[in-house]
């Protein structure tokens, strides 16, 4: 967190008395109205349209937050669970001080470094924010909370008017529209803001689920949704392609399912808690996780052991035990080696097969049921789950094996790559001997050249006899 701002965020922002819903809207529609008269505006290209947007300045303390705002989507959802107050975020309660001032002290925490020293230096809004007609922020959350949170007067004070592009009336409260306008909008913040990967995956589950699309991650002749409706919500989310939506719902269920399983008492109970995981919340590990997890269709133990592994890798950051065979730079390499094709069919080979039946009738039988999978249990157990180096137990093992494959198939390509190089060099020394060495060549210096390359190429032979020697010890 930033020095130039408070180390703790106000319990009274926004103020219950500075919330006036119709003073409020008259106001704004009353700057409106000089800002168009007076030819004030800004105007952005969005969606392939260009629109103008009134600009006008309004006091920090009135304007308040969009609740439903994706970056803390999730945060808000395990507020409403843990306080046990469903729909406290909901857009019913935009007016609701007690919801507004809860909101304050989630989006405090969201608020980067970067931007409030920034500010702070440059006493500068610099861009304006986004709201509704009814002052309500569409795009500036982060922001308004940053300007309210600054720890000296002679900061704050700079910040007390912000100057605000206003969203016309009849498009301010739909939600939809405005978050299709915001995900379009080139980022006017100019700040790196906190977006974790889990947020807006979520906002896309919800949008998909608002359509009545259900098994997000199957294909359309396994009950899955059409591409084509995936593909109007991946738009207008700003995703590139329908396939990186689907994935990021499938990391999403990876992360549930990881929180679920409750390692090391408490360390990750929530979504949120990923961000232990790094300033990205993991997001690297768990796109490998998932494109790794797709590859292991029907084997379901292998899957589920694969799974449990990854879950003890994460939870004690298994990548970064020093002295460890399986230590990686990066969690997401130890992962990737986890799903290699040898190491898939050295855990299939090693706990059991087990394959789900597919979801089809045989042609050869009267069967009207499709075949089911077996019931056998499952192979994974932890031995102690609050503990690290019991977890490690566990799966050490495991990431030793998938660390050697690695290593054994990394040394096969170096092989394949020399063998290549020397009979890439051969061939085009031959060449030159037959090609080039002519009997009015100029020969000045050569014979050197040639004796150099004579003597690395014993070096090699050296170095091949002591390797052959080794192996046969």
């Amino acid at each position: 967190m930033s020095k130039n701002l408070n180390t703790k965020p106000h319990k009274d922002i926004p103020r219950a008395e500075d919330i006036n819903r119709d003073t409020l809207i008259a106001d704004i529609k009353k700057k409106v109205k000089d800002a168009e008269k007076n030819g004030n505006f800004r105007t952005f290209t969005t969606t392939g349209k260009a629109i103008d947007f009134p600009v006008i300045e309004i006091e920090r303390g009135r304007l308040l937050y969009n609740l439903t705002n994706d970056r803390t989507l999730i945060s808000c959802e395990e507020y409403e669970k843990e306080n046990k107050c469903k729909d406290f975020f909901a857009p019913k309660n935009f007016w609701n001080a007690a919801s507004q001032q809860a909101y304050h002290k989630i989006i405090y925490d969201y608020i980067p470094s970067e931007m409030a020293d920034v500010l702070a230096v440059t006493k500068n809004q610099r861009d304006e924010i986004f709201i509704t007609s009814e002052g309500i922020v569409a795009n500036g959350n982060t922001r308004l909370a940053c300007m309210r949170e600054f720890a000296t007067n002679q900061v704050s004070d700079q910040f007390k008017i912000i100057k605000c592009c206003v969203i016309d009336e009849q498009d301010s409260n739909d939600w939809d529209w405005i978050r299709r306008l915001v995900d379009s909008m080139d980022n006017q913040e100019s700040f790196s803001a906190v977006y974790p990967w889990y947020g807006r995956a979520r906002r896309f589950e919800k949008n998909c689920i608002a359509k009545g699309l259900i098994n997000i991650t199957s294909p359309h002749d396994a009950g899955g949704p059409k591409l084509q409706d995936i593909k109007k919500i991946s738009d207008s989310m700003a995703y590139k392609t329908p396939a990186l939506a689907i994935e990021a719902f499938g990391m999403l269920e990876l992360a549930r399912a990881f929180v679920k399983e409750d390692l090391l008492s408490g360390k990750f109970s929530k979504l949120t808690d990923l961000n232990k995981l790094g300033p990205k919340a993991g997001r690297q590990a768990f796109e490998t996780f998932y494109r790794g997890d797709k590859k292991v269709k029907t084997e379901l133990i292998a899957k589920e052991k694969l799974r449990q592994t990854v879950f003890g890798a994460m939870a004690t950051e298994a990548n970064k035990k020093k002295g460890e065979h399986y230590a990686t730079s990066n969690l997401h390499l130890l992962i990737q080696k986890l799903y290699s094709d040898d190491n898939i069919k050295a855990v299939v080979k090693k706990y059991g097969s087990t394959k789900k039946a597919p979801n089809k009738f045989t042609k050869s039988s009267n069967q009207t049921k499709p075949k089911k999978a077996s019931n056998k249990k499952s192979v994974h157990k932890w031995t102690e789950k609050k503990s690290v180096a019991k977890i490690l137990g566990d799966i050490g093992p495991d990431l030793n094996a998938a660390t050697d494959l690695a290593t054994t198939k990394a040394g096969a390509k170096i092989e394949r790559r020399y063998d290549t190089t020397i009979e890439r060099l051969s061939k085009q020394i031959k060449d030159a001997r037959i090609e080039q060495l002519k009997d009015d060549s100029n020969l000045d210096g050569t014979k050197d050249k040639v004796e150099k390359l004579i003597k690395e190429l014993n070096q090699h032979l050296v170095r091949i006899d002591a390797i052959v020697d080794s192996q046969s010890n």
